[in-house]
């Protein structure tokens, strides 16, 4: 079990609380947590920062936080509902949610969803990214911060990728 703070546990019992699974932020001013907390549990795991299209980025907790505080629904209500007034949905979250992912990040989730998989050129035309940035998000904020399983295969001249499902 990982180890937090009074301060720590505040901050993901604020973000598993709020609507939205993202800390709370005051418009115009300095968030109101601190920074070092927000990092120690961003580099645990427990709490990942999403970048908006404009401002500052998000801060939202992960079902490994909700595990850490005890949360009993460590998987359903990680997401946000889509944001209208962000065009790139400005927030990350796992496959398994109810409400769908939305962002970047989640958009190269719904496209590793589908049957046909997605190809890099795929991905790189959803986000806008090059292909480099595309591979680092596979592999950091997919595999390793959603926890999902990634898998490759060659088709033709190109390798096409696909969450991996579960044969259970």
């Amino acid at each position: 079990m990982i180890q937090i703070t009074k301060a720590q546990r505040s901050l993901l019992t604020s973000a598993a609380s709020s609507g939205d699974a993202a800390l709370p932020t005051t418009e115009g001013s300095a968030a109101p947590f601190s920074k070092s907390v927000a990092a120690s549990l961003i580099k645990k795991g427990l709490l990942i920062s999403v970048p908006a299209a404009e401002g500052a980025s998000r801060l939202l907790i992960t079902t490994k936080g909700r595990e850490a505080i005890g949360g009993s629904e460590a998987r359903g209500g990680e997401l946000p509902p889509p944001d209208a007034s962000d065009d790139q949905g400005g927030a990350l979250g796992a496959a398994t949610a109810p409400s769908g992912p939305t962002g970047k990040i989640a958009s190269l989730v719904r496209l590793l969803e589908r049957e046909q998989g997605a190809t890099i050129a795929n991905m790189m035309q959803a986000t806008g990214w090059q292909a480099h940035s595309v591979r680092g998000a596979l592999s950091g904020a997919i595999k390793k911060k959603l926890g999902l399983a990634v898998a490759s295969t060659k088709v033709g001249d190109e390798r096409v990728y696909r969450i991996a499902v579960d044969p259970r």
